[in-house]
């Protein structure tokens, strides 16, 4: 699923060039948001919105955060429930 989902990612990436509103960006926890920054300045790079960085709970992993894990869904589902309201 994982390579599934970094191969859907580099297709859209090659074929969309800006986007004009903001994007919000889901990452599993602050340690991951530290550890991948070149990523976020390359979802900035897209986007002529703002971009809006959100962070799961401490040990979480985005792969945790979208496979099930009941702590780290909980937590994905706070931080959508946050920003959608």
């Amino acid at each position: 699923m994982v390579r599934a989902t970094y191969q859907a990612v580099r297709t859209y990436v090659r074929h969309v060039r800006t986007y004009t509103g903001g994007i919000v960006l889901f990452l599993g926890s602050p340690a991951l948001r530290r550890a991948i920054y070149w990523r976020q300045l390359d979802w900035a790079h897209f986007a002529t919105g703002r971009l809006e960085v959100r962070t799961g709970i401490d040990g979480c992993t985005d792969t945790a955060m979208m496979l099930g894990d009941p702590a780290h869904v909980r937590a994905l589902a706070d931080l959508l429930r946050t920003y959608l309201s």
